[in-house]
C-alpha cells in the first residue's frame, strides 16, 4: 500500500509540472524578455523606453536586439517594429504577463503625413503630431 502512495505522490507531482509549464507556454511566456501572443513577439517591459517622439521611438526600435533592453531572445536590429494601430489595441487590452505597462500612449507604426496614430487603454486611440512623446512598444514577427 505505502508502494502505490508513492506512486500516487509521484504521479501528482508530475501532472503538476505538466499544468504550471504548459501554462506559462501557453501564455507566451519566456526568460528572454519577451511574451509571445499568437503569431507577434512583445517586449516584456512595456516602458524600456520610456517617452519618445515618434521618430526617436521608430529609429530605437529598429535597432532594438538581444542584449538589450532586458532581451536575451537572439533578434537583430530590423527585427523589431512599431505596432501596427490595430496590434496595440488588442495588446493595451490584454495587458497579462507584461511589465510596466502605462495607461498613456503608445505609438503606433500607423502615419498620416506628421501624424501617428496612439493607442492607450484609458483614452480613445488618435493621431498625434510625430513631434510629441509617447511610449514605445516594440514588436516583432515569430521567425
Amino acid at each position: 500500500m505505502r508502494k502505490n502512495g508513492k506512486v500516487l505522490t509521484g504521479v501528482v507531482a508530475f501532472c503538476l509540472i505538466l499544468i504550471v509549464t504548459s501554462t506559462v507556454w501557453a501564455a507566451g511566456l519566456f526568460p528572454d524578455g519577451t511574451v509571445t501572443t499568437g503569431n507577434l513577439v512583445w517586449l516584456q517591459d512595456a516602458d524600456s523606453f520610456g517617452r519618445l517622439t515618434w521618430d526617436q521611438a521608430a529609429s530605437q526600435v529598429h535597432n532594438l536586439a538581444s542584449g538589450s533592453h532586458g532581451l536575451s531572445d537572439g533578434s537583430k536590429p530590423g527585427d523589431w517594429h512599431l505596432p501596427t494601430k490595430s496590434e496595440l489595441e488588442s495588446r493595451v487590452r490584454n495587458v497579462s504577463g507584461f511589465n510596466n505597462v502605462s495607461s498613456e500612449y503608445y505609438w503606433s507604426n500607423t502615419t498620416e503625413g506628421s501624424q501617428a496614430w496612439a493607442v492607450s487603454a484609458n483614452y480613445p486611440s488618435g493621431k498625434i503630431n510625430k513631434g510629441n512623446v509617447n511610449h514605445v512598444w516594440p514588436v516583432r514577427s515569430i521567425k
